[in-house]
This record gives structure tokens, C-alpha cells and sequence, in this order.
């Protein structure tokens, strides 16, 4: 005779079966790799944005798949973005400018463009300090090094 106890068997499921079928959380997953916003992503797979974001609570590991997928698509683009501006790419150049040192570079277009009164006066250019092998040091504008032949590119990663 067998004393173990026995769990009472489950109860039924209550309500409407959940949307977040297979099909649907990898068509979630791939539009998340395109980069396209969660209320976007919701409405494509006929959801309210509450309802993604409740999946993604109840369900850490879809949550997780939605941000490696964003990530890559992130990583992708900012790789991209790199390529051209080492090519000479002004547009990628003032973008990446823009986007990393906005307080420096809000006005970047106006002031190319020639509207300076509608500009504000542009920053000092970015300095460099250069340290030598004999410990000396000394401070450069990028715009001297680039004058004088140098490549300067933002740094990595």
C-alpha cells in the first residue's frame, strides 16, 4: 500500500487561451531584431502594449530573447555607423557627433549650412592630450591633428 501523499489533480484553466503562441513570440522576437518599438511589436501580433509587457513579466526568458534581439539589431546598425565615418562619411560623422555629444553638437547642421543666426557659436574643438615617451605631455585640438594629417576616429566600443 502506498502512504505518499498525492497532490488534488490540477484545476481546469480559466478564460481564453493566451496569444502568445509560438508563432506569435517569434514574430515578436523577429520584429524586435528589426528594431521596431514594443507598442509596434504589440499591435503587430494583435496585442495591447499592457499585454506584451505582462508576457514579458510573466515570461523572463521571452523578455530576455526581446533584448538580445534589440541589442543585435543596436549593435548592427552602430556597426554600420562606424564603417562610414572611418570611410569619410560626413553625414555618418555628424551624426555619431550629434548623438554622442549632443550639448556640443545640437547645431552641428545649422552651422554647416551657413544659418549662424539661427546657430548658436560652436564649440572648442575637442583637445587631445598627447603624451610622449619621455613623459612630456601636450594638449592638441583634433582640428590641428586632422589639419596636419592625422586620422582620428572615435574610439571603439
Amino acid at each position: 500500500m502506498n502512504l505518499t501523499p498525492t497532490k488534488p489533480p490540477a484545476a481546469p484553466k480559466i478564460g481564453r487561451p493566451s496569444k502568445l503562441t509560438p508563432e506569435t513570440r517569434e514574430g515578436a522576437i523577429q520584429l524586435a531584431g528589426l528594431g521596431i518599438g514594443e507598442r509596434t511589436i504589440a499591435s503587430f501580433v494583435g496585442v495591447d502594449h499592457s499585454t506584451l509587457t505582462r508576457w514579458k513579466q510573466r515570461d523572463p526568458e521571452f523578455a530576455l530573447e526581446l533584448r538580445q534581439a534589440r541589442a543585435a539589431c543596436v549593435a548592427g546598425v552602430h556597426s554600420k555607423l562606424l564603417e562610414a565615418i572611418r570611410r569619410g562619411n560626413v553625414r555618418a560623422i555628424e551624426l555619431f557627433l550629434r548623438l554622442r555629444t549632443p550639448e556640443q553638437f545640437r547645431d552641428a547642421r545649422a552651422v554647416m549650412e551657413g544659418k549662424r543666426e539661427e546657430a548658436q557659436a560652436p564649440p572648442a574643438p575637442p583637445e587631445l592630450l598627447i603624451i610622449r615617451g619621455d613623459g612630456s605631455a601636450e594638449s592638441v585640438a583634433v582640428k590641428h591633428l586632422i589639419q596636419e594629417g592625422w586620422t582620428v576616429l572615435p574610439p571603439e566600443g
